[in-house]
């Protein structure tokens, strides 16, 4: 174990295995609602992580990594541990109930649209009414 230990420590040029190559972001996409928050970490170090956003007008990050979305469009969330980086994408949509229902209704209109067709194609290509007769 010292020989493996040693030469992990002159490749990776840190002291302990853990210190190496195992950090990890807890999220690499998300979408968030304006207003909505989350907090997001770097695991695996004991260092401290410093939290920058690329658009903060769009989504804003404490030293801690809370995470706010301020208004809509996208970012990146980047947390710097030493001299590496580990960053997050993030898109922020409309927090309107409006915007939201849109959304729904779209996906609810367009299914009983489709299924509505196929029955009226089926009735009609079998020569049947709505309720299966002549």
């Amino acid at each position: 174990m010292t020989n493996y230990l040693g030469t992990y420590r002159n490749y990776c040029n840190t002291s302990t295995i853990s210190e190496c190559c195992v950090y990890k972001i807890s999220k690499n996409n998300l979408i968030l609602y304006v207003g909505d928050t989350y907090s997001i970490k770097v695991t695996g170090t004991t260092k401290t992580v410093k939290w920058v956003s690329n658009n903060s007008s769009v989504a804003s990050v404490t030293s801690k990594g809370k995470i706010t979305a301020n208004d809509i469009g996208k970012t990146i969330i980047i947390g710097k541990v030493g001299s590496k980086n580990y960053s997050c994408k993030i898109e922020v949509r409309s927090n309107k109930f409006t915007d939201r229902l849109s959304e729904i209704d779209n996906f609810i209109i367009g299914t009983i649209w489709n299924n509505a067709f196929c029955n009226i194609d089926w009735y009609i290509s079998s020569g049947t009414d709505s309720v299966g007769g002549n």
